[in-house]
């Protein structure tokens, strides 16, 4: 009954040890995202739940989305749709990289960008 117990309390002590472990480089990982997408003083304000509501100048934010595209996927043959799609992003990809942009997401027929020329942005 000793070995056995002492058995379970080093299993449970060795997956609470791994559950933290897996935790903090989740939270690592976000930070890392976060630190991409804003400035550091919004990132902090947001760990301390502080309400965020600072007015920047030069912020740019970009949604795109294909007026009647959901109709117009209807009527084309899905390898038509992907040739558009894929031609269309590229471009959009090269001009986020030529104006050093932040692509936060692209769904469906959507793509979503980001800038900021805020100095605390371009020091991360």
């Amino acid at each position: 009954a000793v070995t056995y117990s002492s058995y379970v309390s080093e299993y449970s002590r060795r997956r609470l040890y791994l559950l933290l472990w897996r935790m903090h480089k989740e939270m690592t990982r976000t930070d890392e995202l976060l630190h991409n997408m804003m400035p550091i003083s919004v990132v902090a304000k947001l760990k301390e739940k502080v309400e965020v509501a600072d007015h920047k100048q030069g912020v740019l934010f970009l949604y795109s989305d294909i007026a009647g595209f959901t109709a117009m996927s209807r009527q084309v043959h899905p390898e038509e749709v992907l040739k558009m799609l894929n031609y269309l992003y590229d471009i959009f990809d090269a001009l986020v990289i030529r104006h050093d942009l932040f692509k936060v997401q692209t769904i469906g027929d959507a793509y979503i960008i980001m800038s900021n020329d805020d100095s605390a942005m371009r020091d991360r």
